[in-house]
């Protein structure tokens, strides 16, 4: 088997304007009629689009913001996007011969896996053992095919999680959320073409302190040379070692595929015929162990605590809420934190474009050790009117809120048990449904504040507002379930300790009083 192009072969599925989907060579991405990937998995997707954008940033990025206005006016350059990745190919091959893109550039004597492993979500030893593969099968997964294997490859390096002694988790840390700017509609267009979705995440040189490379080489590209190995206690790499851009391209697992053996058949991931399928591949430990990252596509965190490191956002059970969005979108701080955007994020500037709708879009694993436990996907607004004291106003509703759940949660345990403060259990599922259910209520509020309606007006009628579901969601719980006995006396305890009028102006009142405190 020979390698083949990762620029210039179509590999990459996309769907196209009319509706059909085919495969497409990052060279052609100029092309008007490709309006999104195609990917037949989740991940599969999220990967793709950083991998597009790890090109453009990579090779083609704008020196500054009036250049990359150009090019979004203009269009871009079909020749001039080739001439740009050609370069890069030499760091794009895939096959049997190093260097071959992600993987290790020397033979790894290990004994081989099943390809399986590169998806995260294939149960494991310990899994099978114990007979715990029940939702998700065993051997599911046995033969990928050739354009389906370097995804799910690029993919679990960006993913990964920490997977026992000497196996890193990925650059940003097991499991990492990546947020995009979503071009959601242009010019009256809602199918903008791949390419302009893409250029909104691409971040001018200048302004990123992302210069395009003088020579594309392991230090952008780890798989172009031998793995700066992580035997010794201490060998860790930082982003002054290598290029920043390498952000783009982080290698911490080992990993050779077995190109050798091969079958014919139907790939299961994609479904795709096949005449060479792939099924091994070679794992080994101690690869590359990064720290100290920004991820430019990642959001962060800075303990308010002294002495405390920046760590990266994860997806957490029950995934993104509303709650979360602020701290996405704008720098601020929380009770604990403060709370960085993503850097592709915090370099938008929406100010010159016409005629667009814009979003917010978040994915990335929830893991819990090395186990998968969800996938998840979020869409949320862009405030693209910032104006003077919108911020904290809805920071203000988002605290408002956490005080409301509280009451809510406390009244349910009251209601619920004999001994509310002993209970022991999960309660997530209340918060989760709270959030869930509240978010139209909130989007609708940052639209109202957006378009220049009283912001203290609408604050205390989301006050009332707030308070009245969780009321109701309380009454729904506790009146209607017909598996549960009802103790009318507790329950009505409950309910007027939290639920009335002066209930709510007691908390309120506490609330200020233990804010002006922790200002003093």
């Amino acid at each position: 088997m020979n390698s083949f192009s990762l620029l210039t072969t179509p590999w990459l599925p996309v769907r196209y304007k009319d509706g059909t989907t085919g495969k497409l060579a990052p060279v052609d991405l100029a092309d008007e009629n490709v309006v999104d990937i195609a990917a037949p998995r989740a991940d599969l997707q999220g990967a793709a689009w950083q991998f597009l954008l790890g090109l453009l940033q990579t090779s083609f990025a704008p020196k500054d913001h009036r250049r990359w206005d150009d090019i979004w006016e203009d269009g871009l350059e079909a020749e001039k996007l080739r001439e740009a990745l050609l370069l890069l190919e030499h760091a794009f091959q895939f096959g049997p011969d190093s260097p071959s893109f992600m993987q290790d550039f020397e033979e790894l004597r290990v004994k081989v896996s099943s390809i399986a492993s590169l998806l995260p979500d294939t149960p494991g030893k310990q899994t099978k053992e114990r007979n715990k593969d029940h939702f998700i099968k065993r051997d599911t997964i046995q033969h990928i095919c050739l354009h389906c294997v370097p995804l799910a490859l690029f993919s679990i390096q960006l993913n990964a999680p920490k997977g026992g002694r000497g196996y890193y988790p990925g650059l940003r840390g097991g499991g990492p959320l990546t947020t995009l700017i979503e071009l959601l509609e242009y010019q009256g267009n809602p199918q903008p073409p791949l390419w302009r979705k893409l250029w909104l995440n691409v971040m001018p040189q200048d302004e990123a302190d992302l210069p395009l490379p003088k020579t594309f080489d392991d230090l952008v590209f780890p798989w172009l040379a031998p793995t700066r190995t992580s035997e010794l206690d201490g060998a860790v790499i930082t982003d002054e070692q290598v290029n920043k851009l390498q952000a783009y391209w982080g290698m911490p697992r080992r990993i050779r595929i077995d190109f050798k053996t091969t079958s014919i058949g139907n790939c299961d991931i994609c479904g795709s015929q096949s005449g060479a399928l792939l099924s091994l591949m070679a794992l080994k430990n101690n690869g590359v162990q990064y720290v100290m990252w920004r991820h430019p596509l990642t959001p962060y965190r800075m303990p308010l605590k002294e002495g405390g490191e920046f760590y990266s956002v994860k997806p957490q059970p029950g995934g993104l809420i509303w709650r979360d969005w602020l701290g996405l979108i704008e720098e601020g701080k929380s009770k604990n934190n403060t709370e960085l955007p993503a850097q592709v994020v915090k370099l938008f500037n929406a100010s010159n474009l016409k005629q667009t709708k814009i979003g917010l879009w978040g994915f990335g694993y929830d893991f819990e050790d090395m186990k998968v436990r969800c996938w998840y996907e979020h869409h949320f607004p862009l405030l693209l009117n910032k104006k003077e004291g919108q911020i904290p106003k809805l920071r203000l509703a988002a605290q408002t809120a956490s005080r409301i759940l509280s009451l809510l949660r406390s009244a349910l345990k009251e209601a619920w048990f004999s001994d509310p403060k002993g209970a022991r259990g999960d309660f997530s599922f209340v918060d989760i449904d709270f959030w869930n259910k509240t978010q139209h209520r909130f989007l609708r509020l940052v639209r109202q504040i957006e378009e220049g309606q009283d912001a203290d007006e609408l604050l205390g009628k989301w006050q009332k507002e707030i308070w009245l579901f969780a009321r109701q969601d309380f009454d729904e719980r506790v009146f209607t379930n017909p598996y549960e006995p009802v103790d009318l006396e507790r329950v009505m305890t409950a309910r007027k300790k939290y639920f009335t009028t002066s209930a709510e102006k007691q908390s309120a009142k506490a609330a200020r009083e233990k804010k002006q405190e922790a200002a003093e």
